[in-house]
Protein backbone atom coordinates (compact mmCIF):
# COMPACT_ATOMS: atom_id res chain seq x y z
CA UNK A 1 0.00 0.00 0.00
CA UNK A 2 3.01 2.56 1.02
CA UNK A 3 4.76 1.35 -2.96
CA UNK A 4 1.10 2.59 -4.46
CA UNK A 5 0.99 5.39 -2.39
CA UNK A 6 4.97 6.68 -3.47
CA UNK A 7 4.08 5.91 -6.85
CA UNK A 8 0.87 7.85 -6.89
CA UNK A 9 2.94 11.11 -5.03
CA UNK A 10 5.40 10.39 -7.77
CA UNK A 11 3.32 10.66 -10.72
CA UNK A 12 1.33 13.22 -9.51
CA UNK A 13 5.06 15.72 -9.29
CA UNK A 14 5.52 14.25 -12.77
CA UNK A 15 2.49 15.72 -14.06
CA UNK A 16 3.11 19.09 -12.29
CA UNK A 17 6.69 19.00 -13.85
CA UNK A 18 5.46 18.55 -17.56
CA UNK A 19 2.47 21.21 -17.04
CA UNK A 20 5.31 23.64 -16.06
CA UNK A 21 7.66 22.78 -19.24
CA UNK A 22 4.44 22.68 -21.27
CA UNK A 23 3.34 26.42 -20.35
CA UNK A 24 7.33 27.45 -21.22
CA UNK A 25 6.98 26.04 -24.28
CA UNK A 26 3.69 27.16 -24.78
CA UNK A 27 4.56 30.73 -24.16
CA UNK A 28 7.50 30.30 -26.77
CA UNK A 29 4.83 28.88 -29.26
CA UNK A 30 2.80 31.71 -28.92
CA UNK A 31 5.84 33.77 -29.59
CA UNK A 32 6.35 31.99 -32.98
CA UNK A 33 2.52 31.75 -33.94
CA UNK A 34 2.67 35.67 -33.88
CA UNK A 35 5.47 36.13 -35.80
CA UNK A 36 4.56 33.50 -37.97
CA UNK A 37 1.12 35.86 -38.90
CA UNK A 38 0.08 38.21 -41.57
CA UNK A 39 -1.93 40.95 -42.63
CA UNK A 40 -4.79 40.45 -44.56
CA UNK A 41 -6.76 43.77 -45.00
CA UNK A 42 -6.94 45.14 -41.32
CA UNK A 43 -7.16 41.72 -39.87
CA UNK A 44 -4.19 39.77 -38.66
CA UNK A 45 -4.28 36.13 -39.85
CA UNK A 46 -2.55 33.00 -38.24
CA UNK A 47 -2.16 29.23 -38.84
CA UNK A 48 -0.13 27.61 -36.96
CA UNK A 49 0.72 23.69 -37.29
CA UNK A 50 1.47 21.98 -33.90
CA UNK A 51 1.50 19.02 -35.46
CA UNK A 52 1.24 16.02 -32.81
CA UNK A 53 2.73 17.96 -29.76
CA UNK A 54 0.18 18.79 -28.47
CA UNK A 55 -3.77 17.86 -28.21
CA UNK A 56 -7.06 18.46 -29.26
CA UNK A 57 -8.27 19.28 -25.86
CA UNK A 58 -4.50 21.48 -25.81
CA UNK A 59 -4.50 23.66 -28.35
CA UNK A 60 -7.07 26.17 -27.08
CA UNK A 61 -4.42 26.85 -24.69
CA UNK A 62 -2.86 28.41 -27.78
CA UNK A 63 -5.75 30.90 -27.99
CA UNK A 64 -5.75 32.12 -24.61
CA UNK A 65 -2.34 33.31 -24.43
CA UNK A 66 -2.42 34.39 -27.70
CA UNK A 67 -5.47 36.74 -26.99
CA UNK A 68 -3.27 38.14 -24.20
CA UNK A 69 -0.85 39.47 -26.31
CA UNK A 70 -2.33 40.84 -29.79
CA UNK A 71 -5.13 43.83 -29.51
CA UNK A 72 -5.72 44.42 -32.85
CA UNK A 73 -8.39 42.33 -35.47
CA UNK A 74 -7.14 38.98 -35.75
CA UNK A 75 -8.35 35.30 -36.74
CA UNK A 76 -6.22 32.19 -35.50
CA UNK A 77 -6.77 28.92 -36.05
CA UNK A 78 -4.41 26.29 -34.59
CA UNK A 79 -4.61 22.59 -36.47
CA UNK A 80 -2.81 19.27 -35.32
CA UNK A 81 -3.04 15.70 -36.20
CA UNK A 82 -5.02 13.10 -33.48
CA UNK A 83 -4.25 9.94 -32.69
CA UNK A 84 -6.16 8.35 -35.24
CA UNK A 85 -3.94 10.58 -37.73
CA UNK A 86 -6.74 12.66 -38.34
CA UNK A 87 -6.99 16.62 -38.37
CA UNK A 88 -8.14 18.73 -35.52
CA UNK A 89 -8.38 22.48 -35.20
CA UNK A 90 -9.40 25.28 -33.22
CA UNK A 91 -10.04 28.74 -34.13
CA UNK A 92 -10.67 32.29 -32.47
CA UNK A 93 -11.39 35.87 -33.55
CA UNK A 94 -11.35 39.02 -32.01
CA UNK A 95 -14.87 39.03 -32.96
CA UNK A 96 -14.67 41.44 -36.39
CA UNK A 97 -14.91 37.74 -38.13
CA UNK A 98 -17.26 35.05 -37.48
CA UNK A 99 -15.04 32.08 -35.41
CA UNK A 100 -18.24 29.75 -36.61
CA UNK A 101 -17.99 30.48 -40.25
CA UNK A 102 -14.03 30.13 -40.20
CA UNK A 103 -14.72 27.08 -39.03
CA UNK A 104 -17.36 26.05 -41.44
CA UNK A 105 -15.09 26.89 -44.19
CA UNK A 106 -12.42 24.38 -43.04
CA UNK A 107 -15.06 21.65 -42.28
CA UNK A 108 -16.09 21.96 -46.38
CA UNK A 109 -12.31 22.09 -47.44
CA UNK A 110 -10.71 19.08 -45.26
CA UNK A 111 -14.15 17.13 -44.72
CA UNK A 112 -13.62 18.08 -40.92
CA UNK A 113 -16.90 18.43 -39.01
CA UNK A 114 -16.91 20.98 -35.78
CA UNK A 115 -18.76 24.21 -35.17
CA UNK A 116 -18.78 27.17 -32.44
CA UNK A 117 -19.68 30.41 -32.18
CA UNK A 118 -18.46 33.81 -33.41
CA UNK A 119 -15.44 34.04 -31.16
CA UNK A 120 -14.47 30.24 -30.47
CA UNK A 121 -14.88 27.69 -32.75
CA UNK A 122 -13.43 23.23 -32.55
CA UNK A 123 -13.63 20.94 -35.00
CA UNK A 124 -11.89 17.88 -36.74
CA UNK A 125 -11.71 14.48 -37.93
CA UNK A 126 -10.85 16.05 -41.54
CA UNK A 127 -7.59 15.20 -43.64
CA UNK A 128 -4.62 16.68 -42.44
CA UNK A 129 -3.22 16.39 -46.29
CA UNK A 130 -5.87 19.22 -47.12
CA UNK A 131 -4.97 22.00 -44.58
CA UNK A 132 -2.81 24.20 -46.65
CA UNK A 133 -5.43 24.23 -49.61
CA UNK A 134 -8.03 25.47 -47.17
CA UNK A 135 -5.68 27.91 -45.68
CA UNK A 136 -5.57 29.49 -48.86
CA UNK A 137 -9.32 29.59 -49.38
CA UNK A 138 -9.67 31.05 -45.49
CA UNK A 139 -7.10 34.08 -46.89
CA UNK A 140 -9.10 34.73 -49.71
CA UNK A 141 -12.37 35.00 -47.66
CA UNK A 142 -10.97 37.14 -45.15
CA UNK A 143 -9.90 39.31 -47.65
CA UNK A 144 -13.62 39.48 -49.08
CA UNK A 145 -14.62 40.78 -46.27
CA UNK A 146 -13.16 43.92 -46.27
CA UNK A 147 -12.56 44.38 -42.90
Amino acid sequence: LEAIRHLQSRSKENEQELSKFKKGDLEEKVKEMISSGKAIGNVHFIYYDVGNSYSKEEAPKFLDLFRSHIRDKWVAAIGGIDEEEKLFYVTGTDGSISAKEVSSILNRETGSQGGGNDRLAKGGGGDPEKVLQAIDVLEKWIEEQKI
